[in-house]
């Protein structure tokens, strides 16, 4: 009898977490919004296609394409309190040139991206995860969110606010990044060649420059440069620092 009862009892979990998937055709897209806890994975194919993976409704998770974007979300009547889990396996054939995570949904980007121009937009707790080469890319995080990014690009452009957290490693020409509010730019192995940098209410940038350097810190503002770049402007106040790593 006790043998029965264990046998039931690891069962249990398993039928009340039982996965429902289905795989859906997209039309082409070349920007990914998720929202709303869901789990998005992506990688290159031949075909554009969603496969939703649920212990929910199937019905009620979205992926829906409107102007080149797929947007990836849950449905209006999906019961906020649930503890229901949803993932999303994206298929993408075209370049990619937005990627944006609200609402302590992720993304994941399984192959590396190749791009002219690229943004990544985390907030509210979500988080991105992609490895990329492009030309010029646009960094937005806020919000306790956090991206994790290996880029090689000519022109990165980095925000990070309100305890945001941005790790990069790779390389750039020119690098323009501005942290405030707790945020944290963690970039020791990122080399760029000029570099503006400007932190502020306890915001912290660490990253290593080559050639040119222009930075501010202020209200306990912290910045930490690897390499020996020739200062082109500095300016710290009201408890900033700047400080050389070597």
């Amino acid at each position: 009898m006790k043998k029965l009862l264990l046998v039931v009892a690891l069962f249990v979990p398993v039928i009340l977490m039982a996965q429902d998937s289905e795989t859906r055709k997209l039309n082409s897209f070349t920007e990914v919004h998720a929202s709303q806890s869901i789990k998005v994975t992506l990688k290159k194919g031949s075909s554009n296609s969603a496969e939703v993976i649920t212990n929910g409704d199937l019905e009620d998770v979205i992926t829906e394409v409107s102007g080149g974007t797929l947007k990836i979300e849950k449905d209006q009547n999906w019961n906020i309190g649930s503890s229901d889990r949803v993932r999303v396996i994206v298929t993408y054939t075209e370049e990619l040139s937005e990627l944006k995570a609200t609402s302590s949904s992720s993304i994941l980007v399984e192959d590396r991206l190749k791009s002219d121009d690229l943004e990544l937009k985390a907030s509210s707790s979500a988080s991105i995860k992609v490895a990329a080469d492009a030309a010029d890319v646009e960094i937005a995080v806020s919000s306790s969110a956090d991206i994790e990014a290996d880029i090689n690009a000519r022109k990165v452009d980095a925000r990070v606010s309100s305890s945001g957290s941005l790790e990069m490693k790779g390389q750039c020409e020119d690098l323009k990044a501005a942290v405030s509010s707790s945020g944290d730019i963690n970039a020791e192995d990122f080399n760029c060649k000029i570099a503006d940098l400007a932190t502020s209410s306890s915001g912290r940038i660490e990253v290593h420059v080559e050639e040119q350097m222009s930075a501010s810190a202020s209200s306990s503002g912290r910045i930490t440069y690897g390499g020996q770049p020739k200062i082109k402007n500095m300016n710290s106040s009201s408890g900033g620092r700047i400080r050389s790593a070597d």
